[in-house]
């Protein structure tokens, strides 16, 4: 009886086993991964938000570009052009030959408010689509760390 007692007193002297921990708990890994994950969303909200509004015209885009437009000389030569009754020619454009010299100042393609506009907005989309990708990758590797990697192995036949 005394081997049993003395036993049964080692038994419960005995450290404790570790604690298993349930598959579904939160680690530090995890929680990294939901902030990873909450992150690249956010990011890619915010830039579908801004890019909506100057996609719309409620906000305006940053001023990067001031460029002059292109100007094209419409040199006429001995060209005898008569236009319809009525028709009038923008400012600095003249189809009389004796305008056709290098000091004339040319035709604008497009007026420069609209080429700067258009190189703004361009320019803010490209850096919105980065943000949103940024984001998007973000996301993907939160993902990565929040997935719980299920390994099974097989024998070899």
């Amino acid at each position: 009886m005394a081997q049993i007692t003395a036993y049964s007193e080692q038994v419960q002297q005995a450290p404790a086993t570790p604690s298993i921990k349930p598959a579904n708990s939160l680690n530090p890994e995890k929680i990294f991964g939901y902030v990873l994950l909450v992150a690249g969303i956010f990011l890619i909200l915010l830039s579908l938000f801004f890019a909506s509004r100057l996609l719309t015209g409620k906000s305006k885009p940053a001023a990067v570009f001031n460029v002059q437009a292109p100007t094209i000389n419409l040199p006429t030569g001995n060209l005898n052009v008569k236009l319809p009754e009525g028709t009038t020619l923008p400012p600095g454009v003249s189809l009389s030959p004796e305008n056709t010299d290098s000091t004339q100042s040319g035709f604008k393609v497009i007026p420069d408010s609209v080429l700067n506009d258009s190189l703004n907005i361009g320019l803010s989309y490209l850096l919105f689509m980065f943000i949103a990708s940024t984001g998007v990758k973000l996301a993907t590797i939160g993902t990565g760390l929040v997935k719980d990697i299920k390994v099974t192995a097989r024998e070899k036949n």
